[in-house]
């Protein structure tokens, strides 16, 4: 028993303080680290929301845009956007030729964002274990948000548009005989192509002369359409710059978040450290005042269990102990936590001790003194909450072992029956691991 004291004896003060020391700036480091790793997972995490719930209503919107412009270009109110807009068809013939984003650039990022999501998700499942972001993911995640932010933005403007027109027409004039929006906007890009034809042929000036007209509108809403774009791109340039302003905030602020952090730690390091100091030798004088005590406590307690131990094995070998615990000690293969399927199939023995837990027939209260008659009573006990039937035909399933003779229902039993299960009850509860022990009872 003296060894522990000799082996701490061999290490000098200084050395147990530089153990203690080493191992409290080891934990403070990794605390460190834990948090910031953790910190920059939970802010990956909301980009990736961000990013993927914009893709998720960037399609959405462009669907049901394009469904309607779809619409548009067979209705009535197309039509009536065809004669009384022409400038409108000359707009949307622009988008037909530019659209806002192609299916494979769309699906390329979706299916990152789409692996990013599945990784968090992955990852949050074992929050016992930080993750360390990838910088390139980090990036990419930044560049799939903007880029469907830009364009979300962009739908939203031709959407805005597209409402401002159609609720800009006469909605009264009739379109018998008109041409509906799609019609007009192929006539146009046919007389387009054949106006570009005649200026080639013999003819030219002529052409030029007489296409004039078209020409200069054309070239004026040309113009417009150039005016119109290069507004946009200022507006989204604007906007992305607003974006990328915001999120190089974001990243000073996680850096200086990521100090404060550190400050924090290194601050909680050198407290530790002092603390570690200045208790030391506090330390090793209770250790060795607490292993002087436990030894001598050590052999008083052996002494005092052994004399229990004993006095406990020699109440259960007493003779009233073998007769009121007699339905407990006898064998038989049946045992209160079988199944009605695995009556009969323990191999021959007294009841467990075990068994008798499980099924609460050792609970201090009525119920744990109605299970307990259910067990060890010739008719059972009415009542009682038996994991398997105990009882078919008035009959005790267990038919091998002597059984009580007290009534079925409880409220028939007098005090005086209900004290005696109780005191049986407490005999079980109390001498259950030395009768165990002593193979009086199964395990």
């Amino acid at each position: 028993m003296a060894a522990p004291a000799l082996a701490q004896d061999s290490l000098s003060d200084e050395e147990l303080r530089n153990r203690a020391v080493a191992r409290e700036q080891a934990r403070a480091k990794q605390l460190e680290t834990e948090a910031v790793t953790r910190a920059n997972f939970a802010r990956f995490e909301m980009r990736v929301a961000e990013a993927d719930r914009q893709l998720r209503e960037l399609k959405t919107n462009q669907d049901a845009f394009t469904d309607r412009l779809a619409e548009l270009m067979k209705s009535d109110t197309g039509r009536r956007v065809a004669v009384q807009n022409q400038q409108a068809g000359l707009v949307i013939m622009g988008w037909m030729d530019a659209p806002l984003m192609r299916e494979a650039d769309f699906a390329e990022r979706r299916g990152f964002a789409d692996e990013m999501v599945q990784l968090v998700e992955q990852r949050k499942q074992r929050p016992d274990v930080p993750y360390s972001v990838d910088p390139a993911q980090e990036n990419r995640t930044d560049d799939v948000y903007l880029w469907a932010r830009e364009r979300a933005s962009r739908l939203a403007e031709r959407s805005a548009w597209l409402s401002d027109t159609t609720r800009g027409v006469d909605a009264s004039q009739p379109v018998d005989g008109a041409p509906t929006l799609s019609e007009a906007i192929d006539s146009f890009m046919k007389a387009r192509r054949d106006l570009w034809a005649q200026a080639t042929s013999a003819g030219q000036q002529r052409a030029r002369e007489e296409a004039e007209p078209q020409m200069t509108e054309a070239a004026r809403v040309a113009e417009l359409e150039r005016l119109l774009q290069e507004s946009e791109q200022r507006l989204r340039e604007a906007r992305q710059q607003m974006e990328t302003d915001r999120m190089q905030f974001e990243s000073r602020l996680r850096t200086r978040e990521a100090e404060a952090i550190k400050a924090a730690a290194e601050a909680e390091e050198a407290r530790l450290n002092l603390l570690a100091e200045t208790e030391h030798m506090q330390r090793l004088e209770a250790a060795n005042r607490r292993l002087e005590r436990e030894l001598s406590e050590a052999g008083a307690r052996d002494i005092v269990e052994e004399a229990e131990g004993v006095r406990l094995r020699q109440i259960a070998q007493s003779p009233s102990v073998q007769r009121d615990l007699a339905p407990f000690f006898a064998r038989g293969t049946w045992q209160p936590n079988q199944r009605a399927s695995q009556q009969g199939s323990a191999a021959p023995g007294p009841i467990s001790f075990s068994a008798l837990v499980e099924v609460g027939a050792l609970a201090e209260d009525q119920q744990g003194l109605m299970q307990l008659l259910a067990v060890a009573n010739a008719q059972g006990c009415a009542g009682s909450k038996s994991l398997i039937h105990w009882h078919q035909n008035n009959r005790h399933q267990d038919r091998e072992r002597t059984k009580w003779g007290y009534p079925r229902q409880f409220r028939s039993l007098s005090a005086a029956d209900q004290d005696e299960v109780r005191r049986v009850q407490k005999l079980l509860r109390e001498l259950g691991p030395t009768l165990v022990e002593l193979g009086l009872l199964g395990p």
